[in-house]
């Protein structure tokens, strides 16, 4: 993956990651009603990308 590939990928994850965050629901209830997989969520959550939060 190139360094423009994985900068835009940081930047979509993290806006995820900070919409969760802010919207006052669970993890697992944000996840659900914006159509993110769980797994997938938890997994960034816990390996973010550097300098990305």
């Amino acid at each position: 993956m190139d360094k423009i590939t994985h900068q835009v990928r940081a930047e979509h994850w993290t806006k995820i990651l900070n919409e969760c965050m802010n919207s006052g629901m669970s993890k697992t209830a944000w996840c659900r009603a914006n159509g993110i997989s769980e797994k997938q969520f938890f997994l960034l959550a816990a390996h973010p990308a550097p300098g990305s939060l």
